[in-house]
């Protein structure tokens, strides 16, 4: 699987939302009318629908003509389709109910996913709790995929303090993550190992458009750009919504790598509200 197909499932999304607008405009258009309401009563809901409907029309019509079209792919290393040896990628977020991420090498093959794991009815409860902004304090677990299957898991429990933990697949716990919560002039989340001793930072300054990813000695390790485009890649994905992000792997330890890898999805899911 690659942009393409993620390109595809978009365009699907877009179509779903756009009839699902569409019925709504028709909906309330008839029941302004035959409850006799004249035709200006609730007009603004209406003209709001109508333009959602044609906006989603539109973009799914753009997403599935970017689904069939072959775009110039620049050689890549056979390291740059391995997460743990991967120099640079593009994370981009699936549109349906949930905050769920690919990740994809610059020559349009996903590398891995991040997915949420909620089934059956629990998924609309959970995108309710999103809507809300709500679900932030609530219990969520992540899984972590490559085409090889399941490779770790993200775990946050509910409350207040945003922590979120990183296991094995088999259960061992690797690093967590504090989010910054109080901090209204700073986005920023530490790093720490699984004894707790803080091992490195997630720095996006005041804006967050921008994060650096530190160790402890303020070495640079991974740098996540908010929407960026590879300029080597520009006609790949330009139609993506996502984060450029440069990975310096020869300065990270081979034990830690996992650790710095996911700092950039914390990004993801902590400050793209």
């Amino acid at each position: 699987m690659g942009i393409h197909d993620y390109y595809k499932q978009a365009g699907r999304a877009y179509f779903y939302l756009a009839a699902v607008s569409g019925l709504l405009f028709v909906v309330f258009f008839l029941l302004y009318f035959v409850l006799d309401q004249g035709p200006l009563a609730g007009l603004d809901g209406l003209i709001l629908l109508g333009v959602m409907a044609v906006g989603f029309l539109i973009t799914g019509f753009v997403k599935r003509n970017r689904s069939v079209t072959p775009y110039p792919k620049g050689a890549v290393a056979d390291s740059d389709h391995d997460l743990h040896s991967v120099s640079r990628v593009v994370i981009a977020p699936l549109v349906h109910l949930l905050r769920e991420y690919q990740i994809f090498s610059l020559d349009g093959k996903k590398i891995a996913e991040v997915r949420d794991v909620v089934t059956g009815w629990r998924r609309y409860r959970s995108f309710i709790l999103e809507l809300m902004g709500i679900r932030m304090f609530f219990p969520k677990t992540m899984e972590v995929a490559t085409e090889d299957g399941v490779i770790y898991r993200l775990e946050k429990y509910g409350g207040f303090h945003e922590v979120y933990e990183l296991y094995t697949i088999e259960g061992t716990q690797i690093a967590s993550f504090r989010m910054n919560v109080w901090n209204p002039f700073r986005t920023y989340a530490t790093i720490h190992d699984r004894d707790g001793k803080q091992i490195g930072e997630n720095d996006g300054g005041l804006s967050g458009q921008r994060f650096i990813v530190k160790d402890q000695e303020g070495n640079r390790l991974v740098e996540l750009k908010h929407q960026g485009i590879p300029m080597e890649a520009l006609e790949l994905f330009s139609g993506v919504n996502g984060d450029l992000v440069d990975i310096s792997q020869d300065r990270i330890d081979e034990e830690l790598r996992p650790v710095f890898i996911m700092a950039p999805i914390l990004v993801k899911l902590h400050f793209r509200k």
